[in-house]
């Protein structure tokens, strides 16, 4: 649903950084870098990748031209180079698509490559450094197969470990980013599975599907809150937030929505996902549905990450709790581990152990950076 011009003005104050002397009066009617702290806005946006997201909302506010001639010139240009990039970034995903589907294959497009195939303001303005391609487990070697074939080689570069969830990074020489091919969407499988994403996932190009709306918030949110971390940590993400609130504005009936609930209790992250949700309705104006709506839970955790983010440095000390336990939980290594559900004595030996061994190696790299 479309919002009004006082709701997307709102909406767009919840973006900006407005200097101490200001915070009581309302300093988004001039935008003016006596009002408005733009060297930290734009460190923050830039932060979450959200830079040509924050100019999409400039523009759709009406209130660009108030912004400083300076700001004005970096937004636009960060939104037309971005834009510029993910047509080139869809490009590339056709190409992929049409050889993997001269094998009698497909690929479900995750994250932010699944935007690019949308008629809406994310396919310009959704910032990404990769492509997640989801293939089925049988058809991962013939799927290299066919990327080695286009000319895509790995990178060794990158640090990485046999038995992801991913396969190691794939760049090409003429392409302007990496390809990740999944065969699960995270190390939760228990939460969001690849065979059900499969299952329900909807064509968009020969050889391309991109999941169902549901399956993409479920994958943000365990994605964003579980795994990396954000929801432990009280981190507020524009881009993830955002996200999630374009999506919140699916056309789901009501028992949609108590089903997709129900499904999360089941599933053991219905808080995280309210506290997603009614992030991501504060960062994109959506109005959210119940039973989040009136879930106290959900509203405790977005009040959270605002108060953290009154003060940086508590802020930073938190989010950095959240990504030690989204890297030192039990799943990640019972994953890569095959254990599945096992929690005997062996198991934990084993999980412990390899949290041991990663710790080192994290503290021995860190001292040979210092």
């Amino acid at each position: 649903m479309e919002a009004g011009t006082a709701d997307r003005e709102q909406v767009l104050d919840r973006w900006l950084i407005v200097k101490r002397a200001q915070r009581k009066k309302r300093p988004i009617a001039s935008l003016s870098d006596d009002a408005i702290d733009w060297p930290a806005t734009v460190r923050a946006v830039s932060r979450d990748f959200a830079v040509a997201a924050l100019a999409t909302l400039l523009d759709d506010a009406g209130l660009f031209d108030r912004a400083p001639t300076d700001v004005q010139r970096f937004l636009r240009y960060a939104l037309v180079q971005n834009g510029e990039a993910n047509r080139r970034i869809r490009e590339q995903c056709v190409e992929v698509g049409n050889a993997l589907a001269q094998r009698g294959l497909h690929g479900v497009l995750l994250k932010g490559a699944a935007w690019l195939f949308e008629a809406g303001p994310a396919a310009k303005d959704r910032m990404m450094r990769d492509i997640d391609l989801l293939v089925p487990r049988h058809a991962l070697e013939d799927a290299r197969a066919v990327l080695a074939g286009l000319g895509y080689e790995p990178v060794f570069a990158v640090q990485y470990a046999s038995g992801h969830f991913h396969d190691r990074p794939l760049e090409h020489p003429l392409w302007p980013t990496r390809i990740e091919m999944h065969v699960e969407l995270t190390f939760r499988a228990g939460y969001l599975g690849a065979d059900e994403v499969l299952a329900k996932a909807q064509g968009v190009a020969k050889g391309l599907l991109v999941p169902s709306p549901l399956h993409r918030m479920m994958h943000n949110v365990v994605h964003a809150q579980i795994i990396n971390g954000d929801f432990i940590g009280g981190a507020l993400s524009f881009r993830d937030s955002l996200d999630l609130g374009r999506l919140l504005q699916s056309n789901f009936a009501t028992e949609d929505w108590l089903a997709f609930a129900n499904e999360a209790r089941r599933r053991g992250f219905f808080g995280p996902l309210s506290g997603a949700l009614h992030k991501a309705a504060y960062v994109s104006g959506a109005d959210l549905p119940e039973p989040f709506r009136s879930d106290e839970g959900g509203r405790r955790s977005l009040r959270r990450c605002l108060l953290q983010r009154r003060w940086p440095p508590l802020d930073a000390a938190l989010r950095q709790v959240g990504v030690v336990c989204g890297a030192l939980a039990w799943e990640r290594d019972a994953y890569r581990l095959q254990l599945g559900d096992e929690r005997s004595l062996r198991a934990h030996f084993l999980v412990n152990r390899r949290r041991l061994g990663r710790i080192g190696a994290a503290l021995k790299r860190g001292l040979n950076s210092a």
